[in-house]
């Protein structure tokens, strides 16, 4: 079915052309370049194995949606091409024919998961009455939207999940529904999930599965009308197209439904009518996070000197008050403690594992990094880093580093010096320029790229080591012969 919607779009696309042959040439270019995306998918479709395209319904799915938004505008010549003038709609079709062929290789959707148990909680009490009393259960008789945002790492999932889980949520609204997204979750897996949820099916559950986004839709508005609903969109993306969601979403007036979203991002493409802005934690915070975490993870109640108290107040501060990274280091402390390391070495015993992100790291200073000399893996997946510090090219024992899908544009200079880096994934960052550095890493085995602009052509011979290499196009290639020798006469 999305094929075929696929190829309806295309037949519109190039009557526009035939019909309008005194089009302005940017605008011809827009819509050959739209035309020829969706020949590229179906070229692309017709190769894959069928147990492959079973895989890719999803995407495609919200690929055919796309086609059909856009073939939708040609009826309005004027307006479709105003539409356009930025190429946002050819860029976001290249981009989700990036991810069905990423994930033609081998990456799975992330499915949903339910608002799950919240683990250790530190100083949100304040954060979940707020939200609760002013937004969730406030007056306002219609469909309010609001976000709980900040840096990865922050909280933001977990403040979510105690509002959802809050007795006095659970006693109000009868349909709720929790939609956890990652990078690879479609539109249409999100309206799946959500009839999953909210819809009681009549007959075959599988129906939902079979259905395009519109029909989807559909279903979803009819079975919410006239009821009373709360959705949680979890770790909601730039790349999401929301309104497709919200097109399956009645806002009556007169039942007060209500629809949360958490994100590191600025939500543009909703109203919000409230946005819940979270704070790191301070230094006590920190600790108290700290020490339950430990505490439960060894099942004990442990006692901490004044000296270890300052000590681990100290290391904490690395961890910039994000209670992901503390919880990650607590869990390394505890297994470094159960493992038989005395007290007096816990926190001098080995580097940490950093883990945090967005605008945090775009800030930190190159001093920061100064302080993870024997750092052997760094992992910022997914962040929303934008620039790396060229200080991160000292961490001379770096083993790991792992930046896919992120918002990079360049790779410093100074990463030449990280001689011992035996894995590099910089996929998924558009159009991120690599220097010729990269290819001095003699321990390098595993190179994930793609969307790369080299600043030299790749000698085929550099990487003496690499094992898995990703994405090279065979134009970015150069090998250069050895001298032939002559003997004289010749």
């Amino acid at each position: 079915m999305s094929e075929a919607i696929i190829l309806g779009a295309i037949r519109k696309l190039e009557t526009v052309l035939v019909e309008n042959p005194t089009i302005n040439t940017h605008h011809e270019w827009v819509l050959k370049g739209i035309i020829s995306e969706m020949r590229t998918m179906l070229a692309f479709l017709k190769d894959e194995e069928s147990s492959e395209r079973t895989r890719l319904s999803h995407l495609l799915a919200d690929f055919a949606e796309m086609a059909q938004v856009i073939a939708d505008l040609t009826r309005d010549f004027g307006h479709y091409f105003y539409y356009f003038e930025d190429k946002k709609s050819l860029d976001l079709l290249r981009k989700m024919k990036m991810r069905m062929m990423e994930f033609g290789v081998g990456e799975a959707v992330s499915g949903s998961q339910s608002a799950g148990e919240e683990g250790v909680v530190v100083g949100l009490e304040k954060d979940v009455q707020q939200l609760i009393g002013r937004v969730i259960l406030n007056e306002n008789t219609g469909l309010v939207t609001s976000c709980i945002k900040g840096m990865l790492g922050v909280g933001k999932t977990t403040l979510a999940r105690q509002v959802y889980n809050h007795t006095a949520i659970a006693g109000k609204f009868k349909h709720r529904a929790w939609i956890s997204i990652s990078s690879y979750t479609s539109v249409k897996e999100v309206l799946v999930e959500l009839i999953q949820q909210l819809v009681e099916l009549d007959g075959d559950s599988l129906l939902a599965e079979e259905m395009d986004n519109r029909s989807l839709q559909k279903m979803l508005f009819q079975h919410l009308q006239g009821k009373t609903y709360f959705i949680v969109l979890d770790n909601l993306l730039p790349e999401m197209r929301l309104q497709s969601i919200l097109d399956g979403l009645p806002a009556d007036k007169g039942h007060g439904s209500r629809l949360l979203f958490t994100s590191r991002y600025q939500i543009r493409t909703a109203y919000v009518y409230y946005t819940h802005e979270m704070k790191v934690l301070d230094s006590d915070k920190s600790w108290k996070l700290f020490l339950k975490t430990f505490d439960k993870f060894t099942s004990d109640d442990n006692n901490f000197s004044k000296e270890l108290e300052r000590k681990g107040k100290e290391m904490l501060k690395k961890c910039g008050g994000l209670p992901i990274a503390i919880i990650d280091v607590a869990r390394q402390k505890a297994k470094q403690r159960l493992s038989g390391i005395e007290w007096e070495e816990l926190f001098d015993s080995v580097s940490l594992i950093f883990h945090g992100g967005g605008r945090y790291l775009d800030d930190a200073s190159q001093s920061y990094w100064k302080g993870f000399e024997i750092l052997q893996v760094l992992d910022m997946e997914d962040f929303g880093v934008k620039t790396l510090s060229e200080a991160i090219g000292s961490l001379n024992e770096l083993r790991y580093l792992g930046l896919r899908n992120n918002y990079i544009r360049e790779i410093p200079n100074s990463f030449g010096g990280l001689k011992r880096l035996e894995v590099l994934d910089i996929d998924l960052n558009f159009m991120v320029e690599v220097p010729d550095v990269i290819w001095e890493m003699s321990r390098l085995g595993h190179l994930y790229m793609s969307d790369v602009i080299y600043q030299k052509p790749i000698k085929v011979d550099a990487l003496q080591n690499i094992k898995t290499l990703t994405y090279i196009s065979i134009y970015d290639w150069t090998y250069e012969l050895p001298h032939a020798s002559t003997r004289e006469g010749s």
